[in-house]
């Protein structure tokens, strides 16, 4: 039974796994299956089937083997994609802060052409479409929150052209991009004996996708 919401530690056992599969492969295609579900086309040399990451904006990101209905016409969304990453590179795949947030990058990292699309799993979710310093081109949907009086902290502001911040106010994610690789010292915490057995349980539930 597929879990109906990834886990901050459901994420860290699939971004290992999303690393081992994915990285440094070249996007073929993006496609859209509805509004929040995405699917991510990968070229691989010599292999005749071309790796498919599903992404559902606020439930989960995976691999996946199933021939996902797509709609005929690509969303707006499809089409920024397709523009921006189409033929690039997955350079790096970061969890920030061990939270339910996933960066996606393409292109050479830290340069003007790479973009970065951020994939947020709490909450009604969101994707988001960045560029290289974390400004937002294009998103699923805008959010906007006033400025906390209690704690003083000031209100979230997402929409095309702002930097781009996570919803709980307290992670710059433009500042997380500094910092070495996180989700693999985190990974480090658990025992090797029970990574492996959670490792084991995803390949075999994502197995039947």
């Amino acid at each position: 039974i597929m879990k109906s919401r990834f886990t901050s530690l459901d994420l860290m056992v699939i971004i290992s796994e999303l690393k081992t599969s994915l990285l440094d492969l070249r996007v073929n295609n993006v496609y859209d299956c509805n509004n929040k579900t995405y699917l991510i086309k990968f070229q691989k040399p010599d292999v005749p089937v071309k790796p498919l990451l599903i992404i559902e904006s606020g439930i989960r990101i995976h691999t996946t083997k199933y021939d996902w209905p797509k709609n005929n016409i690509p969303n707006g969304f499809s089409m920024k994609l397709r523009k921006h990453i189409k033929g690039k590179r997955l350079t790096n795949i970061k969890q920030v802060d061990q939270d339910r947030i996933v960066i996606l990058t393409f292109g050479e990292e830290n340069t003007e052409y790479s973009f970065n699309l951020v994939i947020e799993l709490y909450d009604k979710g969101n994707l988001i479409l960045c560029d290289h310093e974390m400004k937002i081109m294009h998103l699923g949907r805008i959010f906007q929150s006033n400025q906390d009086e209690s704690s003083g902290k000031d209100g979230i502001n997402l929409r095309t052209g702002e930097k781009y911040t996570s919803y709980n106010g307290n992670t710059k994610v433009s500042k997380n991009l500094e910092v070495d690789d996180q989700d693999d010292s985190a990974t480090d915490q658990f025992d090797k004996k029970e990574k492996s057995s959670f490792s084991q349980f995803f390949k075999n539930l994502l197995a039947y996708f």
